[in-house]
């Protein structure tokens, strides 16, 4: 029995063990940023702040909002869209999106391989958008609408199709060449995006 005790207390207090079980990691945003997170700040320099955000001040809570996200896998984005308003075609390559609607009318829409799902949604509806997929946001109401946006991820990525395909230094006929949009489109999509080649 006492083999069984020293055994399991020299398992416990293992430095691979303590380290897994930390109850926080607050982002040390001073550092470098990896796929994995921020590095954590110091246990002696963590503060409530670290946990706490104000959507008047930021209308997102992203880890560099609130350091206290650091690995926590949430985030959320609160937006008001005037009628006509939207979020052109975009993704979360590491992120699903759940849009609860405070206001308004708002039509969402993702697209899967085969189909689009599309839905106009009014007060308290919430649509799921899953990891990755191509997806928009659009005021279809008469009057401002609000949306608050929570994703799988503490620092969601967005990607905007027109920014992705337009914003870089692609040459114009590979564009053309690899998609049904003719010359002349790319080239005046090219200009209001701020893309070259």
């Amino acid at each position: 029995m006492v083999l069984i005790i020293l055994f399991l207390s020299a398992i416990l207090s293992s430095p691979s063990l303590a380290s897994s079980a930390n109850d926080l990691c607050v982002a040390d945003l001073k550092g470098p940023q990896s796929p994995s997170g921020y590095n954590c700040k110091p246990r002696n320099t963590v503060i409530t702040d670290d946990f706490v955000s104000n959507l008047k001040d930021s209308p997102s809570a992203f880890v560099t909002d609130m350091p206290g996200l650091n690995g926590q896998g949430i985030g959320l984005a609160r937006a008001e869209l005037v009628p006509g308003g939207m979020f052109g075609m975009h993704t979360h390559p590491g992120a699903c999106e759940l849009i609860i609607v405070e206001k308004g009318e708002i039509t969402v829409g993702f697209m899967s391989s085969r189909e689009a799902y599309v839905k106009t949604l009014k007060v308290g509806d919430v649509i799921a958008i899953p990891r990755g997929l191509l997806h928009f946001v659009l005021n279809t109401g008469n009057e401002n609408g609000t949306i608050t946006a929570f994703y799988g991820s503490e620092n969601p990525t967005f990607q905007y199709l027109g920014n992705q395909l337009f914003g870089t230094d692609v040459a114009s006929d590979i564009i053309a060449q690899t998609t049904p949009i003719d010359m002349s489109q790319v080239i005046k999509q090219k200009a209001l995006f701020g893309g070259t080649g």
